[in-house]
């Protein structure tokens, strides 16, 4: 299962946001049902400010994703965080390939002044991803019951 560790504690996805909240803290931030339709509808998206991390969670609880933005982004600081290959903030795209193999599936967009990669990566089924924007690493996501939303 996708997770991290800090400390002694792991989190993980599927874990129950009380008990990650419990361990955790509380986050600076929450919005509830924000997105009415596709992967993110009727979640509740806690934001820890301070920590660069983003938690989303299903309407009952359940997560469902981490999001660490390793540069500021909005309203989050950025986060101290490397993944257990070693992978943070200043990374390459070519270091993750190196280190991952290649995407499972590889999305770009340019539109103007807009460039952006994402790098995701299948685990079961949940999904490890790394989005670059202008060739920077902007964030490290782990999401669960994503896998049908890379096939549009």
């Amino acid at each position: 299962m996708l997770g991290f560790k800090e400390g002694d504690d792991f989190y993980s996805l599927g874990m129950k946001r009380s008990e990650f909240k419990s361990k955790f803290g509380p986050a600076e931030n929450t919005e509830i049902g924000k997105f009415p339709t596709g992967y993110l509808a009727n979640t509740i998206a806690d934001y820890y400010v301070n920590d660069g991390l983003l938690v989303t969670a299903k309407a009952d609880g359940t997560i469902i994703g981490f999001s660490f933005y390793v540069t500021s982004e909005n309203v989050l600081k950025a986060a101290s965080v490397a993944t257990d290959t070693g992978i943070s903030a200043g990374v390459s795209v070519r270091e993750i390939v190196r280190k991952h193999g290649d995407p499972f599936k590889r999305k770009e967009f340019r539109y103007g002044p807009i460039e952006s990669l994402r790098l995701y990566y299948k685990y079961d089924e949940a999904v490890l991803s790394f989005d670059f924007d202008h060739g920077i690493l902007k964030s490290i996501s782990m999401n669960a019951e994503y896998l049908p939303y890379l096939d549009q």
